[in-house]
């Protein structure tokens, strides 16, 4: 009896030390908000191409610039929601993989390289306009009929 009695005196004062030593419950800390994230739509088009950036996430009514390869292209008003919209036309650009970045969120447009003829159809001697865009400087182009 002596010894379960004395076992029972040990085990309050081991449970009783280790709820002292880990102190009082801590509260935890709230989760760090989203990072700011944009996406644009359509990633990929030839120069001209109407894209629309989307961000969300942002600190509600903060003042927001869009760049595309560093060129401000617009300043979106940003909603109380921190969400926010803004389309723009892709500027004349030789085909490649291009930066979008707005509030230090980043994404990227893809410039692919666009061609068009005047007609497709004619009588021998029907002269034929050529458009292209998209392509880069001095690039070699190759046109067969």
């Amino acid at each position: 009896m002596f010894r379960v009695f004395t076992s029972a005196i040990l085990l309050l004062l081991v449970l009783g030390f280790a709820v002292f030593q880990a102190g009082p419950a801590k509260a935890q800390e709230p989760p760090p908000p989203p990072s700011p994230s944009i996406s644009v739509s359509p990633s990929q088009g030839s120069p001209e191409t109407s894209v629309t950036v989307s961000g969300q996430n942002f600190s509600p009514n903060q003042s927001v610039q869009i760049t595309y390869d560093g060129t401000p292209v617009g300043s979106p008003v940003n909603t109380g929601s921190g969400s926010w919209s803004q389309s723009f036309s892709v500027p004349l650009s030789p085909s490649g993989t291009y930066t979008i970045e707005a509030g230090g969120a980043t994404t990227t447009f893809t410039v692919v390289p666009k061609a068009s003829l005047s007609t497709n159809r004619g009588s021998v001697g029907t002269q034929i306009r050529a458009n292209g865009s998209g392509f880069g400087a001095s690039e070699a182009i190759t046109i067969r009929f």
